[in-house]
């Protein structure tokens, strides 16, 4: 996983970027003023990250309709 921190770019073709910084990073923009992107991308992460909890928990066909 990474932060987006500029010495972490281009290390191999793909990286998962950490939902909790992404979230912050958006809130962050809310608190800023942003009224447009901001609160449904919150909305969003905030999802992805109840179903990440959840996870093995949930069936593979459940894992596929999210």
């Amino acid at each position: 996983m990474a932060d987006r921190y500029a010495g972490q770019n281009n290390h191999g073709l793909e990286r998962q970027v950490c939902l909790a910084h992404l979230l912050h990073d958006t809130q962050w923009a809310i608190d800023g003023g942003d009224t447009a992107f901001g609160p449904g991308f919150k909305h969003l992460l905030k999802r992805a990250i109840a179903i990440g909890r959840r996870r093995e928990l949930l069936k593979d066909s459940t894992l596929l309709q999210y």
